[in-house]
């Protein structure tokens, strides 16, 4: 058994990953699964960490990157995506991503629209989950961008 195993990083994330030649950072189990826990794990800020947040819409859903120090202006999102959104429930995001709330990443968001916000380009590298309550991964969130399809725009809370 892989140490990837043992943190159940799902396979098509992996070689998300991989293909670009990202390796996740692993953790003890369970200890990143909210943003403050992450941004103690790495010795990070708080703003550096990048919560996935998944919002659904008459048309389906989407995927929101965003500091962990915000919150997600959902008027903003709203415009941006044309329609009225709400926050998913765990229930939609297990049936559509296959992921848990603490695990959710953007390298899965294929199948949604995927939006950064733009305050994390701020920051040199930003740390998303890598598909597992217990993983991370460092990347520039231009790159992360470039590899998603993501839209980066102002979508924080003022």
């Amino acid at each position: 058994m892989s140490a990837y195993d043992r943190h159940s990083i799902p396979a098509v994330i992996l070689q998300q990953l991989r293909k670009h030649g990202l390796h996740p950072i692993l953790h003890p189990v369970g200890s990143t699964a909210t943003a403050v826990q992450a941004a103690q794990r790495l010795r990070v800020s708080l703003a550096e960490i990048a919560n996935s947040i998944v919002w659904s819409h008459s048309q389906g859903m989407v995927m929101v990157v965003i500091g962990g120090n915000r919150r997600v202006s959902q008027a903003k999102l709203a415009a941006q995506v044309g329609q009225r959104v709400r926050l998913a429930t765990s229930q939609e995001i297990e049936r559509q991503l296959g992921l848990a709330i603490g695990a959710l990443t953007p390298f899965v968001a294929s199948n949604i629209s995927l939006y950064i916000d733009q305050e994390l380009t701020l920051h040199e590298i930003i740390y998303p989950a890598a598909g597992s309550d217990c993983s991370s991964v460092a990347i520039n969130a231009h790159r992360l961008a470039s590899i998603t399809g993501a839209i980066i725009c102002d979508l924080k809370e003022d």
